[in-house]
């Protein structure tokens, strides 16, 4: 897969006029979730192989700085499953919800905090959202909420 980011604000009024810049996989780069959403454009279709997959993984350090609390999200192209970092299992048993078809996709993941009781981690694809995770504690994650209500300040793709 090639991936490419961008840093403009998804606003989902034109695509287009974007200037995406190529990321080499696990490259780190400053980046702060909480203000811009992170923007991934793929160009695969639904896949068999399993190996297929984007890891975002966050940070509340940046390049500079004592980088602690990683943690991450990740999703797969064969069945669209997904984990979250301490708060799902470490297996893929979740599925995104009405992912398009299209060959080329555009990923916006974003970290809300609309109200202190309920962070989310909010994914869409294509405009159409495809995950909307809220960050609390479940039963056998209780370090959920702690490690996801970090600030993030840089971040790297896999």
């Amino acid at each position: 897969l090639a991936f490419c980011f961008t840093f403009v604000i998804a606003n989902g009024e034109n695509d287009e006029a974007l200037d995406w810049e190529n990321v080499a996989s696990d490259r780190m780069f400053n980046f702060n979730m909480r203000d811009t959403p992170l923007q991934i454009k793929t160009n695969t279709e639904h896949s068999e192989d399993t190996d297929q997959s984007i890891k975002v993984t966050v940070y509340d350090g940046d390049e500079a700085s004592e980088i602690m609390h990683p943690r991450h999200i990740e999703w797969r192209f064969d069945d669209y499953s997904y984990r979250v970092y301490q708060c799902t299992g470490s297996g893929f048993n979740v599925q995104l919800n009405d992912v398009p078809a299209d060959k080329e996709k555009i990923w916006t993941l974003s970290y809300t905090t609309e109200s202190v009781d309920t962070p989310h981690l909010k994914l869409y694809c294509n405009h159409v959202p495809v995950l909307d995770f809220t960050i609390a504690d479940k039963i056998g994650y209780d370090s959920c909420e702690d490690l996801w209500r970090n600030p993030v300040k840089s971040a790297n793709i896999k």
